[in-house]
């Protein structure tokens, strides 16, 4: 891994441990920046996937499919941006929804590295603790505090997350 990307996990991961810990202040409060960060997050990536798409996927192999993810992405972010001033109720189950998609795809990820015998541990913790946060979220759903800070919860393991990518150390692999 490049200097470059090794501090912008850093740089990731103090900025999720900031906004864990300004969640946590707000308190129920927290939800409508929650809809904030994750329209703003979703939005950004899909512009992202977008502009790879135009300026180097456009003719290769599956390239289409950064397309597709770019359009969805930013849709799904403009929806949470939309819900912003909405009820708590949609906020918490767009969160929810969100966060049960983000885990399936982590454990799904973690089976098939697994499968191919490479690094697969990290990934599957991940997936398991976005479930975990899932189910935690809708035993506690009527309690809004609650569920803010269930996600805070997952936010930091999310950072810390990205401290372990930052400091992984990566083999090095010559082709002769």
């Amino acid at each position: 891994m490049k200097l470059y990307n090794r501090i912008l996990h850093i740089l990731i991961a103090i900025i999720l441990i900031c906004v864990a810990l300004l969640l946590l202040i707000l308190g129920e409060d927290g939800k409508s920046l929650i809809a904030l960060i994750m329209g703003g997050a979703l939005l950004i990536y899909g512009i992202r996937c977008l502009g790879a798409y135009f300026l180097k996927f456009r003719y290769t192999v599956g390239g289409r499919m950064q397309l597709y993810i770019g359009i969805i992405m930013m849709d799904v972010g403009l929806l949470f941006i939309g819900s912003f001033n909405g009820s708590s109720v949609l906020i918490l189950i767009y969160l929810l929804v969100f966060q049960l998609a983000t885990g399936a795809i982590g454990v799904a990820r973690a089976l098939e590295a697994r499968k191919n015998k490479s690094s697969w541990k990290l990934r599957m913790t991940a997936g398991m603790i976005s479930l975990a946060t899932v189910l935690l979220g809708l035993i506690f759903f009527r309690q809004p505090d609650a569920v803010v800070d269930i996600y805070c919860i997952g936010l930091l393991f999310s950072a810390i997350e990205h401290f372990i990518t930052a400091f992984r150390r990566n083999k090095i692999v010559t082709i002769a």
